[in-house]
């Protein structure tokens, strides 16, 4: 098998090689997204909260609004348990009106100083979260057995640009206890990667 080498595109005179099937050959360090936003962006936030389900209805557990004027967010996973079985429901194009509690979220480079810019809310214990609904658009629905977590992986196709929201909401028993974590990142608005 014959090989060719070619030289990178910056003028380092670096070589890579190529071989008669086409195949590049590279010494790289894969990282994933996330932790590329953590370390070189230091802008990966976490938010978890618990919200009690005051009844069998369809309740709201979680709000994100994006109100940065010029950034966009991205959410890669969203880790959701219950200690009893529920159905979840997530949902676009709603608009915050009331209550809830306001989440922190944690940026996870700890000690870079940037915080997260928006509206993020929680149902909260009294279920007293609020949302406008005339212009939501339903998206998945996933049913969760008790005790058994499960992550919706979006790997970043989420993406909150200003002014867009996103929330979900859970149906199940009465005093149902269900566990969200958010894990997402921010581009400069309308940053191609």
């Amino acid at each position: 098998m014959s090989d060719i080498r070619i030289k990178d595109g910056h003028g380092t005179g670096h070589l890579a090689k190529v071989d008669d099937h086409g195949r590049l050959y590279v010494n790289a360090n894969m990282v994933p997204h996330e932790q590329h936003h953590a370390s070189y962006h230091k802008n990966m936030f976490t938010a978890t909260f618990d919200v009690v389900l005051p009844d069998g209805n369809e309740h709201a557990l979680a709000f994100y609004g994006n109100t940065h004027p010029g950034k966009d967010y991205e959410f890669y996973d969203m880790v959701i348990s219950a200690n009893a079985a529920v159905e979840i429901k997530l949902y676009t194009g709603a608009d915050y009106t009331s209550g809830g509690t306001a989440v922190t979220a944690v940026n996870t480079n700890l000690g870079s100083g940037k915080v997260v810019t928006g509206d993020l809310y929680e149902g909260g214990a009294s279920a007293d979260l609020t949302l406008g609904t005339s212009n939501q658009v339903a998206g998945p629905k996933f049913f969760m057995a008790s005790s058994d977590p499960h992550t919706i992986t979006n790997k970043g196709a989420l993406v909150l640009t200003t002014g867009t929201a996103f929330h979900m909401t859970a149906t199940g028993s009465a005093a149902s206890t269900v566990t969200v974590t958010l894990y997402f990142a921010r581009h400069v608005a309308g940053y191609k990667l």
